[in-house]
């Protein structure tokens, strides 16, 4: 049943922004793409990740660097979630929410126990220990290992978003982390059990196999019917539902703009009556009705705990409007013209030429309205540029580019080497080639960030309250 279940939601549309940000950062790894005034999305999946002293990675693989410390003593389950920063949990284990086990497995000399789960709203956690007496995170392939110092089999896991820490060494010797893993959809399942497969335990190669059986804590469902709107009325937001937890809620709401090919995306601050804010940790599912004439995204944002004495929230969104990327076949007769969807900004490339193992890019950048582009800007967009693998792109029928690459190697990308100026407006790109084999001209083309030459616009609507007791 479990199986079923998860079929059924591994169908369902993924958020194509918040996936785009969350491949971007991770295959930029630690590039600065963005502006600092220009922030693409405040319910994002990156939100899940951000603040915490222990390193943390996203489900998809996508990692910040790992912090090498050593725990004093195996601390217990609350102590362990509070070392690892993983707000949940420790939520959970202060109020005895959190069950121990004591499920091992032993493979390769390495014995693995998932010590704790817990099943809060649509959050599933776990933490394991790890022991061996020749395991070590010194000796692990650096160029080749995960930096969470574990990896999970098969890829029902790796398609459940969420949080892991990296691998903690213990006084002991023996190694701890934590997982957390988002199911989606309407109906999720009371009782559930948790597939996890380890294939890597920090320089130890082997198979641990867990079937985890978790029960949903008490929930409490909200049908909401409130709705805020723009001055002009041409954005609207609609709240459906609330679902509350104990120590998380899910927000589920409708977005509605109208279709003009400029990407948008929605921040939205949260307060109780008694002004404390609820934490926005990130997105879940996403479905997108379309029309000539409006777009309407059906979206689901978790929020961390709403206090038991809250009366009511108050909603506060904000629209964030972007120049969606444009993306273009590099092999064309020279000099081409890239325009933004808005048609301000053009690139006009001036030659493409393989050098060896690099492949560099001539281009000039050009508004059309002189609008004046900070020089700050003209990097960023330098900076955005990637090459991705033609076959990879899909485009729909309102010529909006959208990306199928959750299931296939970051490589369909390739990192910007270096850029530079030539001389005003005049730019070349740098891109290396030496993971690429075979490097063939007509199977790639140009993604070209026109969002990062000018100010996001930022859209204020209504705010909306929502009563809760």
């Amino acid at each position: 049943m479990d199986k079923e279940w998860f079929d059924r939601k591994h169908n369902e549309e993924l958020p194509r922004d918040e996936i785009m940000n969350a491949i971007q950062n991770g295959m930029n790894a630690g590039r600065k793409m963005k502006r600092r005034n220009k922030v693409k999305s405040g319910v994002k999946l990156s939100a899940w990740v951000s603040g915490t002293a222990a390193s943390v990675v996203l489900a998809s693989g996508f990692v910040f660097s790992p912090v090498n410390t050593v725990l004093a003593d195996v601390p217990l389950i609350g102590k362990l979630y509070e070392q690892l920063n993983l707000e949940i949990g420790k939520e959970l284990a202060a109020s005895n929410l959190v069950t121990e086990i004591n499920e091992k497995a032993t493979s390769n000399g390495v014995d693995v126990t998932v010590t704790s789960a817990f099943y809060d709203g649509n959050i599933i956690g776990v933490t394991i220990k790890a022991e061996g007496e020749d395991l070590s995170l010194e000796a692990m392939d650096k160029e080749r290992s995960p930096e969470t110092g574990y990896s999970l089999a098969g890829s029902d896991q790796e398609q459940l978003p969420g949080t892991r820490t990296v691998l903690e060494k213990v006084k002991d010797g023996s190694y701890v982390a934590a997982l957390e893993f988002e199911l989606s959809g309407k109906e999720l399942p009371k009782n559930y059990t948790l597939p996890l497969t380890f294939n890597l335990m920090a320089n130890k190669k082997g198979t641990w196999k867990f079937d985890i059986p978790v029960t949903q804590l008490p929930m409490k469902k909200i049908e909401l019917n409130a709705s805020g709107a723009s001055k002009d009325g041409a954005h609207k937001m609609e709240l459906t539902s609330l679902s509350i937890g104990k120590a998380t809620a899910t927000l589920d709401f409708m977005v509605s703009h109208p279709v003009d090919g400029v990407e948008e995306s929605v921040n939205i601050k949260v307060l109780d009556d008694k002004g404390r804010r609820v934490e926005v940790r990130g997105a879940g599912r996403a479905t997108i009705d379309q029309n000539e004439l409006l777009i309407k995204k059906q979206r689901e944002t978790q929020l961390g705990k709403i206090e038991d004495d809250a009366e009511y929230l108050m909603v506060y969104p904000e629209v964030v409007r972007d120049e969606m990327p444009i993306i273009e076949p590099l092999n064309q007769s020279f000099p081409y013209e890239v325009s933004s969807l808005n048609g301000v900004f053009k690139a006009v490339v001036r030659n493409i030429e393989k050098k060896g193992n690099e492949l560099v890019i001539d281009y000039e950048i050009v508004s059309s309205n002189n609008e004046k582009i900070k020089e700050d800007w003209y990097k960023q967009f330098a900076d955005g540029i990637n090459l991705i693998q033609t076959s990879k792109v899909i485009k729909t029928d309102d010529l909006q580019p959208q990306y199928n690459l959750l299931s296939d190697s970051p490589d369909s990308f390739l990192v910007i080497n270096k850029s530079k100026e030539l001389e005003k407006d005049h730019f070349r790109t740098t891109f290396n080639l030496d993971r690429v084999k075979n490097f063939n001209i007509d199977e790639y083309s140009l993604m070209l960030p026109f969002g990062n030459l000018s100010k996001d616009e930022r859209i204020k609507l209504e705010p909306i309250k929502v009563q809760i007791n």
